[in-house]
């Protein structure tokens, strides 16, 4: 008997399945916060002060304008990223890096 192997859908459609579980999940989950202060430059939830607050369902809406609302909170990231991967690919393709391991290992 032939075993079928298991395949993975695209990890496009992982992410946006998790984003629909997401905002489902705003819905169900009740919303709440911790009241935060301020300690050595860094912002620190207090122990203890949890409270609820009106929930924020997100709707049909914000499911669809979620992914370029991301990519453009994330734009300095992403630049950084593509700068250094191009950055790297250049050095790579040059023979650099390769030249560079070779003359270590033989010293």
């Amino acid at each position: 008997m032939k075993t079928k192997k298991l395949k993975l859908p695209h990890t496009l459609i992982l992410i946006y399945i998790m984003v629909v579980l997401t905002a489902a999940a705003t819905w169900v989950i009740p919303g709440g916060q911790y009241k935060r202060v301020e300690k050595d430059g860094r912002t620190i939830p207090v122990a203890g002060s949890y409270e609820r607050i009106e929930s924020r369902p997100q709707g049909l809406g914000a499911l669809f304008v979620s992914p370029a609302r991301g990519f453009v909170d994330a734009a300095a990231i992403i630049v950084i990223v593509f700068i250094f991967g191009g950055a790297f690919s250049i050095i790579q393709k040059t023979g650099a890096i390769s030249t560079v391991i070779h003359n270590l290992a033989l010293k």
